[in-house]
């Protein structure tokens, strides 16, 4: 019976997999470049974290004293990379990241909600990625990854958002 269940688990999870679905919200603003220039935040327990512009390694502190990421649980360096893994996504896609936010065109704020370690790998119950117009505060996009029957990985979240910017820029 043993080696059935171990034979029939695998399978169900396959087919009927994490259920995870993106929900956008876009909307094009007037003088945006195809190519606009991103400053990528997230703010976590212990504080508000960027990313480097140069190395898309994730930095604590403000603008012109970003210092390395301290003191964080096991749980909050999974956001954080995934962080870095966005980062290196919408650079890819063709934003322009920037280290300062006067700097930038547009703010990005990621979150992801309930990192935990589940039997295999980290998983997490959903993740944002709010996109906003530095001068007018204005939302331009908002993606929203949740999960479905599963809770997905926290790296099958950041695929899942990141395909969802490629698609709309």
């Amino acid at each position: 019976m043993r080696k059935v269940l171990l034979l029939i688990v695998p399978c169900l999870l396959l087919v009927v997999g994490c259920g995870m679905s993106v929900v956008s919200v876009k909307q094009r603003v007037a003088g945006l470049s195809s190519c606009p220039k991103l400053h990528l935040v997230t703010e976590t327990a212990t504080g508000t974290y960027s990313v480097d512009a140069d190395t898309l390694k994730v930095v604590s502190g403000a603008a012109g004293e970003a210092q390395p990421v301290k003191d964080a649980s096991a749980a909050e360096v999974q956001a954080l990379w995934a962080l870095e893994d966005i980062a290196f996504e919408l650079r890819e896609i063709g934003f322009t990241l920037v280290p300062r936010q006067e700097d930038a065109d547009v703010i990005a704020r990621f979150s992801i909600d309930s990192v935990r370690w589940d039997l295999t790998d980290w998983v997490a119950d959903q993740a944002y990625l709010e996109l906003r117009e530095t001068q007018t505060a204005t939302i331009i996009a908002v993606y929203r990854a949740r999960t479905g029957f599963m809770a997905p990985t926290v790296g099958d979240m950041v695929v899942k958002l990141c395909e969802a910017v490629r698609r709309d820029w």
